[in-house]
């Protein structure tokens, strides 16, 4: 029986090629589209879980407070809290720190080279954390000062060759460090990403580090707990934990820093500045790719269904001979299974081919072996029978329903349920054009980024890291010769540049009984400049000034925060008192996922020293700057390399995550469409065949080709048109929720709508008139002969 079954079935697909061939077309596209996404977001949802004891480390979390109010919610705090924790807290097993990735110069010899994941970690990081080593031992590592060790890769792009263990790196052409280990490159999924540690023992040789508990927030802690300790156990004995060793001091002010236990798997997607939007992003990712199969398995319904008055008489004839309703139905979700099998197989290849694509979209290595793996044997197959029983179900069931009396009889003449079949295409282009809709508002919004005045100048303006107390004491020389060449228009030193936001510190405005946390910028005289910066009230900082040193400029939201109406002259209170000498124009100095937040421009950097050298190069000549950037770079700092980005590019980064989401509704609409398309290709098609006669008679009594095309492509027209209804207050919905993590962002337009709609109109017509022209065209003497 079943022999005799797939013999049928295999028959059938073959006896209707071209139906046969769209729906398998449809399924393998949007089978493909589904495994490549959940490959992807597999990715992502498996962050952080190869560690041996996942389930046992925690991130300390840190929120501060004043008068109940949140003010910051982060991860970042100082040294001590690790130690303390392990030392006071029933359940605290040990603990482990590493400081905030930074850029770092390694010479050895006559080579140096940069890297931009260095951080100083503890001892016990590599005895917490699952990185293997390849070289040395993960008790002793990182125990001794001036321990260094490499990951395989950063070893070979200094030496050569990855066994090194004993040899000596010069860091910031400074301290001298030896290598006591060699660790394996963090994978892709870990959110700790590192290509060199330094011992964290290495920072209290230095006094001018704040290694206390007030001061210095730089630091990230992670405390491993006992095995049958609860986190909530924990996090019990954090409010008075934190009472003793600095909320007490805090109270006079206010404040209040709260602690909590952040479990390390759910870091990447919960707890990270950007897991917010990350999260948004792969669930509206997810659902396009459930969307994309819906849309096929609706196709295989549809064209399922229409063609049932083919497969009536034969339904009549098996029921007569015996055939039961359950065998029928067998055999016609045998025949679904076998073509849902094709195009599962064809998915396959589809995958392995677009993968590298994929890759490069989401800006993840994801590889093709991962869908071919035994973990995910069992989720392709559940996937193959769910999509085998939602898109075989119905049509298996309904040709099973067939009356065997009635259909021999020839009173069946009408296959199918119109208006469910109507209803399906219906609800095939509004997924369609929701998705249309979608990429245009995105498309319009990153736009609207890359077009909105920021405030402040940024093209043709090169931003090179000053990596090391030798290169930063060397920044004043560097500008004289940068200064001196036609190919560039200027140069500026400072402690942040404007895209990625500035750091913060705690201030007391004149006036005020309790410290505000306030962002700030140190600059020199050139910085605004440079980057067009506006003056409102008051004059610039000036090093020809002495007393500027202490002098501070605001913007103008710090200016309104406070209600200064006249705020030169005022005085903010940090270190001593500092007196407000200019007003500053607001400029987004950070993402405008962000509203512009209150900022201090000062002249004084820690100890002295700049962290970044701003160099703006002369219009349409940028290769040439470029070279005279490096010429001048290597007469100042013969022996060390320069790093440089483009500021654009810096700012481009910051709404990558937007960017890669645009490309993917970009193709996920156009999966959508050309998948609606076949099922529409394949009901026009059937529905030519069907009114073939009718269309000759027509023609023979004068119908024109315009009113046969009419007659043919209004039905599916009116579908469309009605699509678009129901997909516009869908899609508006969902993209103003969207926009709302913007602060600043677009409204959403009527034209967005208006030609979404055009779109699937026309792309509906083109599928729709081709064949119905094709039919208008034909003779109908062929279609009436055998009348």
């Amino acid at each position: 029986m079943i022999i005799n079954n797939l013999k049928t079935a295999i028959r059938n697909l073959w006896k209707n090629k071209l139906h046969s061939a769209i729906n398998i077309t449809g399924l393998s596209v949007g089978l493909a589209a589904v495994m490549c996404i959940a490959i992807y977001l597999q990715n992502e949802w498996s962050f952080d879980r190869f560690h041996v004891q996942e389930d046992q480390l925690f991130r300390v979390g840190m929120k501060a407070f004043r008068e109940g109010a949140l003010l910051t919610d982060g991860h970042v705090f100082t040294p001590p809290i690790g130690p303390a924790m392990r030392d006071e807290l029933s359940g605290v097993k040990n603990y482990t720190r590493y400081n905030t990735m930074r850029d770092a110069y390694f010479s050895t010899g006559e080579k140096s080279l940069k890297t931009e994941k260095v951080s100083y970690a503890d001892s016990s990081f590599f005895s917490l954390f699952s990185f293997p080593l390849l070289e040395g031992h993960a008790d002793n590592a990182l125990a001794p000062p001036n321990s260094l060790v490499l990951t395989e890769s950063m070893a070979m792009r200094l030496f050569g060759q990855a066994e090194v263990v004993g040899r000596t790196v010069q860091l910031n052409n400074g301290d001298e460090l030896k290598v006591t280990a060699v660790a394996a490159d963090p994978p892709v999924n870990s959110h700790i990403q590192f290509e060199a540690l330094i011992s964290f023992s290495t920072l209290y040789r230095d006094p001018q580090n704040y290694m206390g508990w007030n001061g210095g927030e730089q630091y990230i802690t992670f405390v491993q707990l006992d095995e049958n300790t609860a986190p909530a156990d924990v996090e019990e004995q954090l409010p008075a934990f934190m009472w003793r060793h600095i909320n007490e001091d805090y109270a006079a002010h206010n404040l209040r820093l709260e602690a909590s236990l952040q479990p390390l798997p759910e870091i990447h997607l919960k707890y990270n500045p950007y897991s917010s939007s990350l999260r948004t992003n792969l669930y509206v990712i997810g659902a396009m790719a459930i969307l994309i199969l819906i849309i096929a398995c609706i196709n295989f319904i549809n064209i399922s269904t229409a063609r049932a008055g083919q497969r009536a008489m034969g339904v009549g004839v098996r029921k007569v001979l015996g055939a039961s309703r359950i065998s029928l139905g067998k055999m016609f979700l045998g025949e679904a299974f076998l073509l849902i099998g094709i195009a599962f197989f064809l998915s396959l290849l589809l995958v392995e081919a677009v993968l590298p694509f994929m890759s490069g979209l989401f800006g993840k290595a994801l590889h093709v072996p991962a869908v071919f793996q035994l973990s995910t044997a069992g989720g392709l197959l559940l996937l193959l029978v769910l999509v085998g029983i939602g898109a075989g179900s119905y049509p298996s069931l309904y040709l099973a329903s067939f009356d065997a009396v009635k259909t021999l009889k020839g009173l069946r003449n009408s296959p199918g349920k119109p208006r469910f079949r109507k209803g399906l295409v219906v609800f095939q282009f509004a997924i369609s054009t929701a998705l249309i809709i979608s990429t245009l508002v995105i498309a319009e919004q990153l736009n609207f980024i890359k077009s909105k005045t920021l405030g402040f100048e940024k093209e043709n303006v090169v931003v090179i890291p000053l990596v090391g107390t030798d290169v930063q004491n060397k920044v004043g020389a560097l500008k004289q010769v940068l200064q001196q060449s036609p190919q560039i228009v200027g140069a500026a030193a400072c402690s942040e540049v404007p895209g990625r936001g500035f750091t913060q510190n705690g201030y007391r405005p004149e006036g005020m009984e309790e410290p505000l946390l306030i962002k700030v910028v140190d600059v020199d005289d050139d910085y605004f400049d440079l980057f067009g910066l506006e003056l409102k009230e008051g004059r610039l900082l000036s090093a020809n000034k002495p007393g500027d040193q202490q002098a501070y400029l605001i913007n103008e939201t710090l200016a309104n925060q406070l209600k200064w109406e006249r705020p030169i002259g005022k005085t903010i209170a940090r270190n001593g008192d500092h007196t407000v000498v200019g007003l500053v124009k607001d400029f987004h100095y950070a993402s405008l996922h962000q509203p512009i937040e209150p900022l201090i421009v000062t002249s004084s950097p820690w100890q002295g020293r700049f962290d970044y050298l701003a160099v703006k190069l002369a219009a349409g000549r940028l290769d040439q700057g470029i070279q005279a950037t490096r010429q001048a770079w290597q007469k100042v700092n013969a022996n060390i390399p320069m790093d440089f980005r483009f500021l654009d590019d810096n700012l481009n980064q910051i709404y990558a995550s937007e960017q890669r989401l645009n490309v993917a509704f970009f193709w996920c609409s156009g999966l959508s469409i050309f998948i609606a398309l076949l099922g529409i290709f394949g009901l026009t098609t059937y529905s030519v065949e069907q009114r073939r006669k009718e269309i000759g008679i027509r023609k023979v009594l004068g119908a024109t080709v315009v009113g046969v095309v009419g007659l043919l492509s209004k039905d599916f027209l009116r579908l469309v048109f009605l699509s678009f209804l129901i997909a516009s207050p869908m899609a508006y919905y969902f993209m103003e929720n969207w926009l709302t993590d913007f602060a600043y962002h677009i409204d959403i337009s009527w034209q967005v709508f208006t030609l979404s709609g055009l779109m699937a109109v026309v792309i509906a017509f083109l599928t729709v008139g081709f064949l119905s022209v094709k039919a208008a065209l034909a003779n109908p003497v062929d279609s009436l002969r055998n009348e």
